[in-house]
């Protein structure tokens, strides 16, 4: 067999010598690919595990998202709601204007929501009264768009302290660390 002189994008090629590599091999991507599925694979679930487990982080979740939505549900619908506060039974739920006795009661009992044991109620400071800290407290949301002002405190096993700060004309709750007052 005769070995030609042959040209490959402007080089000259001798017959029988190796071709440059162009890329990488199958074999090696697969690799790359198993080493960066097995990082996510164990990476993601702790991240997602302690954002989902800790029990003040799933408090802050609701309250900020269920009073945000209350605020704009009223708007929506026209109607006053209610998040009511048992500080005693560490619980909240929520009402709104025309809602039959039985069916008020049936919020409060079944589709309350209830804090975590490591999460706590401090108190409830509404403007021009001495805190709540104990019983039952309601914030009301107007059908105009706002809302009554309103601090929730919060402490935890770990003596950590959060405020939610309610504003009447603002659409969204602040998480603040520590007790803040008026």
């Amino acid at each position: 067999m005769a070995c030609r002189l042959s040209m490959q994008n402007g080089q000259p090629r001798i017959c029988g010598a190796p071709r440059a590599a162009e890329g990488f091999t199958l074999l090696e991507l697969m690799v790359v690919i198993a080493l960066i599925a097995t990082l996510v694979g164990v990476a993601i679930p702790r991240i997602g595990a302690s954002l989902v487990s800790d029990p003040t982080s799933k408090v802050s979740r609701w309250l900020i998202n269920n009073i945000n939505a209350l605020k704009n549900e009223a708007v929506r619908k026209q109607k006053a709601y209610t998040l009511h506060i048992d500080l005693d039974r560490q619980r909240l739920w929520m009402t709104h204007e025309g809602m039959a006795p039985e069916t008020e009661a049936a919020a409060e009992e079944k589709e309350a929501f209830q804090l975590p044991e490591s999460v706590q109620f401090h108190s409830l400071l509404l403007p021009g009264q001495d805190p709540i800290q104990s019983g039952t407290a309601a914030l009301n949301f107007s059908p105009k768009g706002y809302s009554d002002r309103a601090l929730i405190r919060l402490t935890n096993d770990d003596d950590d302290r959060y405020t939610f700060w309610v504003e009447p004309f603002l659409a969204r709750v602040a998480r603040l660390d520590g007790f803040e007052e008026f």
